[in-house]
């Protein structure tokens, strides 16, 4: 029974306190796959087969190890401002002039796709001012 428990991971004291001070960023095999004039993009996330057999049955299958992810105009232009060094507050006031928010509801929505995008293993976040941590 102890094996199927996940481990919570403790956060910082910093992440703690503001959660909005994390920096995103694209996870490992992320890319724009393509863009519109509107600003949607769709992402796409190699997989990467879990073992030989994995990878063996989803190439005789000729299974896509792909996962593409459609981001309407709010979403592409949140991804274009992640730069590795915006924390998600800095992007959260850029949404809201771009998009007539409230401050609430900006914070709100980028909560929630942070957290979306996470689940789907598309982004990671840096949470800096921890000691060890880069600032």
């Amino acid at each position: 029974m102890r094996l199927l428990r996940r481990r919570n991971v403790p956060l910082t004291a910093a992440a703690a306190r503001d959660p909005l001070a994390a920096v995103p960023l694209a996870a490992d095999g992320v890319s724009v796959e393509s863009a519109t004039p509107e600003g949607a993009l769709v992402l796409a996330r190699r997989l990467t087969p879990r073992s030989r057999l994995h990878a063996r049955l989803a190439r005789l299958l000729r299974h896509n190890l792909t996962v593409r992810l459609s981001l309407d105009e709010r979403g592409g232009f949140f991804w274009r401002q992640m730069d590795g060094k915006r924390s998600l507050r800095r992007i959260a006031e850029a949404l809201q002039p771009q998009f007539a928010l409230s401050r609430d509801a900006a914070r709100q929505a980028t909560v929630l796709f942070v957290k979306e995008l996470m689940k789907r293993g598309f982004l990671n976040l840096r949470i800096e001012g921890e000691a060890g941590l880069p600032r």
